[in-house]
């Protein structure tokens, strides 16, 4: 799924959470406004979802994870969601598939970009700039973004109204892109991206007292190589991520810290028998402190290869690839991650066949991490299954009209399913299970235009059935064929939009049914259904736009939860104003 750009500069004012919950079929298990973000892809964890930025794997190596509340949709130019068996050239972590992040600086342009704000309920505000310009060996963007809110709104609760504390947050980014062109068709690149947030983590609509906050502080650069020849492209980069995490409650008081040094050579030519091919060699080191939990200056490193072939057979009749990785951790290797694809076009429909096998290793935290409540499990094992997907994609297109399609089923089983578990009071992490994990997904585009009016709509619906198939010795089997805590059944959502000359209004709604919160499904909250309005008005001179949107979210004044007593905003507004040159 390749998210366009005219979807992104149309929500510049939000995170990559709200917006995947929105423009997507991914589930956020989100921890309210000012809290966790984590996507769960195709029935799996927070862990399972790879973050990519610019070819390098930037998820934490403290939980696995990237807290997608914290991504603003400003510093990034480019977002794409590979599924599955796709992913499987990811590594560790890609069970559920790999979000792509990336930037793309222009060349031989002049001055442009967006500069915007937004108000809104809840004393929320927003600033944020893309900004570019480009000769014939040089291309240069700025990103800039920050927001702050109170987000003191009201929920019912046992038919009385309450109002969520402890809820501020302010968010600063920062980002610059710098691409050269040199001699011999060679092409250097240079990324930074500098996030400072400050986040008060409210309690649980039961409990008052434990007021926590929490400040992330980020670097990640990246710095490439290209070089492109008759028929060898080379590239190479160098990936350094750095960050630092203070929680503070009325338990507790944790500082964390985490630095990352990441590389990756690669080299891609064609053949006329084998096809493309392509070779990759990365490494990784990892070195995680949290004094106060026994994690102090633990290292790991990776080393992993892989090859990817790419195809054309029965004369040109079938597309045929065949990736895999070898992964090389702390002194072992790790069995193979492979997948093969097989597709067809048969116009205007193409048919696709993918079968891989993915894996993810136990975090830090789950290793090593200790305090008074919880104990991590040095014993733990790396986590893997087998997965299969068919893909059928139906496109048309002409000047007026066109209509894209496209349905997914899959299947995998994930084995040594890590589970922290509470024993005795402390919680620990134990594979003491298998997932079952299978599906079908929708995704389909239309858009009409007729005299002066633009019709574009678009639908995604997941149907995820994500279920324990067995546990350990010495487990309860009450929980064996029942659906994961915080994986939906049925989630989905589309938008509807009208545009007439320089005018437009849409409509995006969101669905999803009960969620079930514990392992024997005894518990559960209810499904929810959200709708926005957003009217847009564009003023036009020269080369330059002025567009003014008015949103009015939660239409519907939904009194919903997603994280169960994490209650999320009932209806609210927003104003916002955007210049673009």
């Amino acid at each position: 799924m390749h998210f366009s750009s005219s979807l992104l500069s149309q929500n510049l004012s939000e995170n990559i959470a709200t917006f995947l919950s929105q423009q997507s079929g991914i589930f956020i298990k989100s921890y309210g406004v000012s809290g966790l973000a984590a996507p769960s892809t195709r029935g799996t964890n927070f862990g399972h979802t790879a973050i990519s930025w610019y070819g390098l794997n930037i998820q934490s190596p403290m939980n696995g994870g990237l807290d997608l509340a914290l991504l603003p949709i400003s510093l990034v130019d480019d977002i794409k969601m590979q599924y599955g068996g796709s992913s499987a050239l990811f590594g560790s972590g890609s069970i559920g598939g790999t979000l792509h992040l990336d930037n793309q600086p222009k060349f031989e342009t002049k001055l442009y970009g967006i500069v915007g704000g937004k108000i809104g309920s809840f004393n929320n505000v927003a600033q944020y700039s893309k900004i570019g310009f480009g000769t014939k060996k040089t291309a240069t963007s700025f990103n800039f973004f920050h927001s702050s809110g109170k987000n003191d709104f009201t929920y019912i609760k046992g038919n009385k109204l309450q109002s969520v504390v402890n809820s501020a947050s302010k968010n600063w980014n920062v980002g610059f892109n710098e691409k050269i062109k040199l001699v011999n068709s060679q092409e250097l690149s240079f990324n930074f991206w500098y996030q400072d947030s400050y986040r008060q983590i409210p309690p649980s609509a039961t409990s008052n007292n434990n007021l926590g906050l929490q400040e992330d502080k980020s670097i990640k650069t990246a710095i490439g190589w290209k070089k492109i020849s008759k028929n060898i492209v080379w590239q190479a980069r160098l990936g350094f991520f750095e960050e630092n995490i203070f929680y503070k409650d009325i338990f507790i008081e944790s500082p964390s810290k985490a630095k990352t040094f990441a590389s990756a050579i690669e080299f891609t030519t064609s053949n006329k028998k084998l096809g493309l091919i392509n070779f990759t060699l990365n490494q990784k080191h990892d070195i995680v402190n949290i004094p106060t939990a026994n994690v102090d200056n633990r290292k790991q490193d990776r080393l992993a290869v892989s090859l990817s072939l790419r195809k054309e057979l029965f004369k040109k009749k079938l597309n045929f690839i065949f990736n895999v990785r070898e992964d090389f951790i702390d002194q072992k290797w790790l069995i193979p991650n492979t997948s093969i694809s097989i597709s067809k076009t048969i116009k205007p429909i193409f048919l696709s066949y993918k079968a891989s096998r993915n894996f993810r290793i136990p975090t830090f935290n789950d290793l090593y991490f200790t305090d008074a409540f919880a104990r991590g499990n040095p014993n733990l094992i790396e986590e893997f299954g087998w997965g299969h997907e068919i893909n059928i994609k139906y496109k048309y297109q002409n000047t007026k009209f066109s209509f894209n399609n496209v349905l997914s089923i899959y299947s995998q089983n994930i084995n040594n399913w890590i589970q922290w578990l509470n024993q005795d009071g402390v919680w620990s992490p134990e594979n003491f299970k298998r997932i079952w994990s299978r599906g079908i997904e929708y995704d389909g585009k239309f858009r009409k235009q007729f005299y002066n009016f633009n019709i574009i709509s678009s639908i995604s619906h997941r149907i995820v059935f994500s279920t324990i198939s067995s546990v350990k010795l010495g487990v309860s089997e009450k929980t064996i064929g029942k659906q994961l805590p915080y994986v939906p059944i049925y989630k989905g959502g589309g938008n509807i939009g009208l545009t007439y000359k320089n005018t437009s209004i849409s409509y995006n709604h969101s669905f999803s049914n009960q969620i079930f919160t514990n392992a024997d499904n005894s518990t559960k909250i209810q499904g929810y259904q959200l709708g926005n309005i957003i009217l847009s008005q564009n003023i036009l001179y020269k080369n330059t736009e002025l567009k003014f949107n008015i949103s009015l979210n939660n239409i519907w004044n939904k009194n919903y939860q997603v994280v169960q007593n994490f209650f999320m905003p009932r209806r609210n507004y927003s104003l916002e104003l955007q210049l673009i040159f």
